[in-house]
């Protein structure tokens, strides 16, 4: 993921438009979890026009999209942090392993 810190207003993606999806790969785990217990996807988000708009943590496996069920309104004129918590793989249904952590591209969408 993009990560400044600290958060800098030069290097960033932005889009205006609703249902717009950004997602990043990432490296596997370098050592393999005897459990997992939960996947955070942490989010960090400025409104920089005068449209109201709401943003929700994203997972992509495969061509697949799940959106988490927390959408919340894009900050204007300070960023603001938001936390979102998958604690079931969202292609399975059951719990974690490292090679859904692995397969995974965790990312944003703008949700209205």
């Amino acid at each position: 993921l993009l990560n400044d810190s600290p958060i800098s207003s030069t290097t960033y993606v932005g889009s205006s438009s609703v249902n717009t999806i950004d997602t990043y790969s990432l490296a596997n785990l370098s050592v393999t979890p005897v459990t997992i217990d939960a996947v955070s996807i942490g989010l960090t988000h400025l409104m920089t026009d005068n449209t109201s708009r709401y943003v929700a943590a994203v997972i992509r496996q495969g061509s697949t999209n799940y959106v988490h069920s927390t959408s919340v309104p894009a900050s204007p004129a300070v960023y603001r942090y938001t936390a979102s918590i998958w604690t079931t793989d969202p292609s399975t249904s059951a719990a974690w392993a490292a090679s859904g952590v692995n397969n995974m591209e965790p990312g944003m969408k703008i949700t209205a």
